[in-house]
């Protein structure tokens, strides 16, 4: 899978407190690594929730799926509400979920991710003590394309080991906002139930995003962005 350019979009990480140089972001291309080596803090990643839109989804990728009850969406790279983690998940949840494992179980090599376009985004994203995301990897591609498929994620996130592999822990949806309605959609993206989050501090132009922790348990919950079982090293 190739990269394709952006018709000269490009995109910068926006700076905040403790993060004094803002990094080009050119989605024609590679991402070029933050350089920051102690880790990307929540606070460099925070964002503007919107609220949840009722009815319609919109065109989500999986319509089945999209119809059911969706948690309270646990920010966007930092927010506030917590989705509820009791609730035992729906059959067709746990149905999608076990697709999406299937249907990534290549990319628990790293170096499958890079043979199909996906490339490094950034240090590790840290959260103390909510948790942390770990190391992004990014397809310029798949972000490119406004819509959403469910068992395409448009970005792979991994966990650095001790002896300086990388595991593969999760996945991250991800819709620039002004793309996505241009295509028609009326309210956010939706998959697996779950509303995805909007996110107007990290890059220049808005975007919607959604976790899944497919892979690797986490104890806040499937959909937070957090999970205090992944360790930035």
């Amino acid at each position: 899978m190739s990269i394709n350019p952006f018709s000269n979009r490009s995109f910068t990480i926006k700076s905040t407190i403790g993060f004094s140089v803002a990094i080009a972001l050119l989605l024609a291309g590679i991402f070029a690594p933050f350089g920051v080596t102690t880790g990307i803090s929540a606070a460099a990643v925070g964002a503007t929730a919107e609220p949840e839109p009722a009815g319609h989804a919109g065109h989500s990728g999986y319509e089945g799926i999209s119809r059911l009850v969706s948690y309270n969406g646990y920010g966007s790279h930092g927010g506030h509400d917590r989705p509820d983690i009791n609730r035992p998940e729906a059959p067709e949840v746990q149905a999608a979920v076990s697709d999406l494992r299937e249907a990534t179980a290549r990319f628990h090599d790293v170096e499958v991710a890079k043979r199909e376009g996906y490339a490094p985004f950034g240090d590790c994203f840290a959260n103390p003590p909510e948790g942390n995301m770990g190391y992004h990897y990014a397809n310029a591609e798949l972000m490119a394309d406004p819509n959403v498929d469910i068992n395409h994620p448009e970005l792979l996130l991994y966990e650095k080991q001790e002896d300086g592999t990388l595991k593969f822990v999760a996945v991250e949806y991800l819709a620039f906002q002004a793309a996505w309605h241009q295509e028609g959609n009326k309210f956010k993206p939706r998959l697996y139930g779950e509303w995805f989050h909007l996110n107007t501090t990290l890059l220049e132009e808005p975007f919607y995003l959604l976790h899944v922790w497919h892979v690797r348990h986490n104890p806040n919950g499937r959909f937070n962005d957090w999970n205090p079982r992944v360790t930035c090293r």
